[in-house]
């Protein structure tokens, strides 16, 4: 709506959203909002469809939807309601919304690089399917847990189930959850990774529950089904950039002698979502074409200064070091060593020029390079493209090429 602010098909989807949540005022204000837009643009009013839905919203004739088998209550959930207006992610919903409603599909791994929007997707998935499930949907954080036996803990605290005896805290959440329709939402369960047997564990007991998880890196779980979550398309990439731009210089106009560098500017950042928000929010500094020539060293401009980012999302530098911290001492020199290549690269190749003969140059490293490119490319550091021979090869988005070449230098 901030791009075409006379979309009607928009105007009713927000509504419905605003209904939905309850904000039947709030609702009704946006068709007012709507119909004055269309007013001064054309001079005409809303057309009938809309109008047929203000009149449901306005007479309580608007049918919220309910949960099969239960009463009209919304279900529990401890989801954090969204701030800002979710872009460009219509179609990840679906996919993901009916990955979970397929009767076989118990565990789904949302997975990329840091940045890409695995958390906001997880939660508005969340906030789709919350009707499918009578007992509720649960969010858990677990950026803070560093520990893989403190995930029970943080899953048991966001269902209040208590440890009254001397039993261990996994038993009481199985026998909590054995016969509840839940759906959990997991959230940064990369760093402890070596928890997930507990989570099959928990759905092998559970036949109802069903788990949402986001992480850099999968799970290698049996029964679990993995969505890499993908980056922007160009003309969302560019919506988000002028949606928070406008956030902070509400005067940004995306006029046409900007368009083509806002569009460099989220080329240049692989259409990632963090980091296209984050260059977004220099816009009180910088014109377009200024930020352009500074992101020459993206890694040192682009820095949030918003208070609830977390810290490990206040840099670009500090999200890719949250991944790189999880590689192990191997895993990070061949992710050193693969950034001498611009490009895509063979495995062949990687194999010849990062773990060479030894020949008292260059160590060689201590794991089987396949064996280290599975890793990266399972923890969403490299992805994997096929050549026109039909051969795969692995490459890395520019801004953790770039990274990784800050690593090697050293």
């Amino acid at each position: 709506l901030r791009l075409n602010p006379t979309d009607e098909t928009g105007h009713g989807h927000l509504m419905r959203m605003l209904a939905y949540t309850g904000q039947r005022t709030a609702a009704l204000a946006q068709f007012e909002t709507c119909r004055q837009i269309l007013q001064e643009e054309f001079g005409v009013e809303p057309d009938a469809t809309l109008q047929e839905l203000y009149r449901e919203i306005r007479d309580g004739e608007f049918a919220t939807p309910t949960v099969k088998g239960a009463d009209a209550s919304t279900p529990q959930h401890n989801l954090p309601a969204p701030v800002t207006p979710l872009i460009g992610r219509q179609a990840a919903v679906a996919a993901v919304q009916a990955l979970l409603r397929r009767a076989e599909v118990r565990l789904v791994t949302l997975t990329g690089p840091g940045g890409v929007g695995k958390s906001r997707l997880g939660e508005a998935v969340a906030w789709a399917v919350l009707d499918d499930f009578a007992d509720g949907v649960f969010f858990i954080e677990l950026a803070p847990v560093r520990d893989p036996s403190l995930v029970p803990s943080a899953i048991a605290q966001a269902l209040a189930v208590r440890d009254q005896d001397s039993r261990p805290l996994q038993q009481h959440l199985q026998e909590y959850l054995r016969d509840k329709q839940i759906l959990l939402l997991i959230d940064n369960f990369e760093q402890v990774i070596d928890a997930a047997p507990r989570l099959l564990e928990l759905l092998r007991a559970c036949p109802q529950v069903k788990v949402l998880v986001t992480s850099r890196e999968i799970l290698r779980l049996r029964g679990e089904h993995e969505f890499v979550v993908p980056i922007l398309a160009p003309a969302d990439a560019v919506e988000l950039f002028v949606q928070r731009a406008q956030a902070v210089m509400p005067a940004f106009r995306l006029k046409p002698d900007v368009v083509t560098t806002v569009a460099a500017i989220c080329q240049q950042l692989d259409y990632l979502p963090l980091a296209i928000e984050l260059a977004a929010a220099q816009s009180k500094l910088f014109s377009p074409l200024a930020m352009l020539d500074r992101l020459q060293d993206r890694l040192a401009f682009l820095i949030g200064r918003t208070r609830d980012l977390p810290d490990r999302q206040r840099t670009l530098r500090t999200a890719l070091d949250w991944s790189y911290d999880l590689l192990t001492e191997e895993e990070k020199r061949l992710f050193r060593r693969v950034a001498v290549f611009l490009g895509g690269r063979s495995l062949t190749a990687v194999e010849t020029v990062c773990n060479p003969a030894d020949d008292g140059r260059i160590t060689p490293l201590a794991i089987d390079v396949l064996d280290g490119l599975t890793s990266l490319l399972d923890q969403s550091l490299v992805y994997q493209a096929t050549s026109a021979a039909g051969e795969p090869r692995f490459m890395m988005l520019v801004t953790i090429h770039e990274y990784a070449s800050a690593q090697l230098a050293g």
